[in-house]
């Protein structure tokens, strides 16, 4: 068989933390021409450090016979030690399944970057996105936003940060 057959037939999931991340991720995709897999919220990134992840990992591998997982996840500044919490709660058998896209800070970084938006190191790229739209738009910045934004990315800008722009090699 030839390896694109194979590849066409793997199951991904991505786990993400929340809805509009998984809609924000899909329309990227599509813009770049890939298909992506199955999207499940886990609802909030302290579930992604607790049994709930395993449980999430557990059913799709015995349910939907998944072969391989992307966890999408905010870095919040340290997206070293993110991973690094998140392989504990990976059980070895899985670990050679698992991928991640984790985010220096937020998701909304790639925005801030593609729109040329100052982040100051104390503010989370949300915060300065809010900012931004308050300043020129006349509203602030809510979550169920984020897809809307995939129109405005700059994935030139994006593929500079390398450290941000892991999505294509990973999707």
């Amino acid at each position: 068989m030839r390896a694109g057959y194979l590849e066409e037939l793997s199951i991904k999931l991505y786990i993400v933390e929340e809805k509009y991340d998984g809609e924000f991720l899909r329309r990227i995709s599509q813009i770049l021409g890939k298909r992506i897999g199955k999207i499940y919220p886990i609802k909030g990134k302290p579930k992604m450090f607790s049994p709930k992840l395993l449980r999430v990992i557990e059913n799709n591998v015995v349910v939907y016979e998944c072969d391989e997982f992307v966890i999408v996840v905010d870095g919040d500044g340290n997206p070293k030690e993110t991973i690094k919490r998140l392989n504990v709660v990976i059980p070895q058998k899985y670990k050679s399944r698992v991928k991640f896209i984790v985010f220096e800070k937020e998701i909304e970084e790639w925005i801030t970057i593609s729109l040329g938006i100052n982040v100051p190191e104390f503010m989370k790229p949300s915060e300065a996105l809010n900012d931004y739209l308050r300043n020129h738009k006349g509203e602030s910045y809510d979550k169920c936003m984020l897809p809307e934004f995939v129109e405005v990315l700059d994935f030139n800008k994006l593929a500079l940060f390398h450290h941000t722009w892991n999505f294509t090699s990973t999707i």
